[in-house]
């Protein structure tokens, strides 16, 4: 589920009265929100410190 998909479900369910039922939703909405802050404000050592590609100095040894 992308996190447009998600703010739809949290605007659709409040407009129906029914808010309460998506709590998980909102939480999963605001800790996307605030690693992405982080990664921002991080800059390039954020984004290393998240990324999981193999890199050319990682090899294993013979």
């Amino acid at each position: 589920m992308l996190i447009s998909d998600s703010a739809r479900v949290v605007a659709e369910a409040a407009k129906n009265g029914s808010g309460f039922v998506v709590a998980p939703v909102m939480r999963n909405l605001m800790t996307h929100a605030v690693a992405m802050a982080w990664l921002v404000d991080g800059g390039d050592a954020a984004v290393q410190a998240v990324d999981l590609t193999p890199t050319a100095t990682t090899s294993s040894s013979s």
